[in-house]
């Protein structure tokens, strides 16, 4: 294609056909080559990140309620006997009419105390205390005493004579047959009850009788002498 001389006189549309057709034609022919051309494959690194799809909250299922089986009558009764009434009396435990949240707190906090009940154990002993003295049930009358009585029942015995005991002879002993249960310092964290200031430690037949016989979980101890209930409340009444 040549280009129109100069001083020629060159109509518009001859312009038009000579010059801007065939470059319209160039760029619809480079349009369609690039819309028919197959788009270079996106790699990995260049890709753009896929949109996580919205995860819903997973529901929370409801937790299946437990249902614990009570102790059998008789291994409550035994459990009663050797866990509670060394402590506790028959009258108190047998007119508490508390229910299963009661009793089961009452267990938790025993065993906070040192009572020796077993954690599996815990709740179907309360099952049984809430099973054994229902709330429906109208708890015995409690039995009546005067005051003067219920003061003998922990007044201090008069002894005829000063206590004479050993002291450190009466650690020995309560280190070694004792302590287990009431605590190394008499603070019942064994099980056993807290032995400072005790009433019994003030009686001393009832505390030999306890030695001698045992109550409850605590075994008898036939062969303690006399000498040595001396040194044992001894030691006792020292504490503070």
């Amino acid at each position: 294609m040549s280009a129109p001389r100069s001083g020629s006189s060159v109509g518009v549309l001859e312009l038009h056909r000579r010059w801007l057709t065939p470059i319209a034609a160039l760029a619809l022919t480079g349009c369609a080559s690039q819309q028919g051309a197959t788009a270079p494959p996106i790699s990995e690194k260049s890709a753009p990140p896929a949109v996580a799809a919205k995860a819903e909250p997973a529901k929370a299922e409801t937790p299946k309620e437990v249902v614990v089986q009570p102790l059998a009558d008789a291994d409550g009764a035994i459990a009663e006997g050797e866990l509670c009434l060394s402590c506790h009396s028959v009258e108190l435990i047998r007119t508490s009419r508390i229910g299963l949240p009661g009793w089961t707190a009452e267990m938790t906090k025993m065993r906070n105390w040192g009572a020796l009940v077993d954690e599996t154990k815990a709740a179907p002993f309360a099952g049984w205390f809430a099973q054994r003295y229902p709330v429906a049930e109208r708890e015995p009358p409690a039995m009546v005493i005067s005051a003067s009585a219920a003061i003998a029942a922990v007044a201090p015995e008069r002894e005829k004579q000063p206590l004479r005991g050993d002291p450190k002879a009466g650690a020995a002993l309560y280190a070694k047959g004792c302590a287990s249960c009431h605590g190394p310092d008499a603070e019942g964290l064994g099980g056993g009850p807290v032995l400072i200031e005790a009433p019994a430690i003030y009686r001393r037949q009832y505390f030999a009788n306890l030695v001698l016989k045992g109550q409850g979980r605590m075994p008898a101890s036939p062969g303690t002498t006399d000498a040595e209930i001396s040194n044992l409340l001894a030691f006792l009444r020292q504490l503070h």
